[in-house]
């Protein structure tokens, strides 16, 4: 496994002396960057990372724990992603669904929801942001959820929002104890 690291995003494309292009993750001695095929790091394509988050990408527990990155980007370590990406310590990969992967506009952040109400092994990754694209389909009013293998629309009834749809904040709370419904 690997050990813990430090992740920060942004704006800055350098970190200790090291090219990293808008990420960088920490050793405990010094900044690398998150290396992709042919000499490529960090993300590309975009401005900046938004929002970086430990998920559970396919809802198995914690020793399938990943490293969401969301922001606006096209690229991450030299895969296209579309601007949201998960990154397992040695590799990226798009969270594609049928239609493409990745969403159609800025992430900005992203949240946990224990889909069955039976605890944190299921729970998905929700992303949201200034989108209504998704996997190259048009159902989301700014947040969608990722299973694992596809996406879902979560909020279908904020389809009638109005223009922008834009979700800043997420936050999954059990109000009445562990795996209360």
């Amino acid at each position: 496994p690997n050990p813990p690291r430090l992740y920060a995003g942004g704006t800055f494309t350098a970190a200790g002396g090291v090219s990293v292009n808008r990420i960088a993750r920490w050793d405990g001695s010094a900044w690398s960057s998150l290396p992709g095929p042919g000499g490529t790091n960090g993300v590309t394509g975009g401005t900046t990372i938004r929002v970086l988050s430990v998920v559970d990408p396919d809802g198995s527990g914690p020793l399938t724990e990943s490293l969401l990155i969301g922001g606006g980007f096209n690229t991450a370590a030299g895969v296209s992603v579309n601007n949201v990406a998960l990154w397992n310590g040695s590799v990226a990969s798009p969270l594609v669904g049928t239609g493409g992967n990745g969403v159609g506009g800025e992430a900005i952040c992203v949240g946990q929801i224990d889909v069955d109400g039976a605890g944190p092994l299921e729970s998905m990754p929700l992303v949201g942001g200034h989108f209504s694209l998704v996997d190259s389909t048009l159902f989301s009013a700014g947040v969608a959820g990722w299973n694992g293998t596809s996406w879902f629309s979560f909020f279908d009834q904020l389809q009638s929002v109005t223009s922008p749809n834009r979700i800043n904040v997420i936050a999954s709370v059990d109000m009445d104890g562990p795996g209360g419904n």
